[in-house]
């Protein structure tokens, strides 16, 4: 891959935790799901609570990923379409494929 085609590692390849851009990207993504007036608050809890499941391959990915295509499809718009972004630059393959369908 050349190099101006290559992105950034989202978690440290020796511990496995979220790099600090990785972090904001997640407050980033907490902050919009927090703000989306058409979500309940339990819809906000479970979509903010689901996005390590949808990053990293966890027992709960394929729950949280089936979660997240429910809950973003009651708003549709701008904000399906920023959380969409999130599943395809931070989410693992297993997420993306439930949530994409590929």
């Amino acid at each position: 891959m050349p190099f101006g085609d290559s992105k950034a590692d989202a978690y440290c390849w020796n511990c496995g935790k979220p790099y600090p851009w990785t972090e904001r990207q997640y407050l980033a993504t907490a902050a919009l799901v927090n703000e989306e007036e058409l979500l309940s608050e339990e819809d906000k809890r479970i979509l903010t609570s689901s996005l390590s499941d949808l990053a990293n391959d966890t027992p709960n990915t394929a729950l949280a990923a089936t979660r997240f295509r429910r809950i973003v499809a009651k708003v549709g718009g701008t904000f399906k379409t920023a959380m969409y972004t999130f599943i395809v630059d931070f989410s693992s393959e297993t997420a993306k494929k439930i949530v994409l369908g590929g």
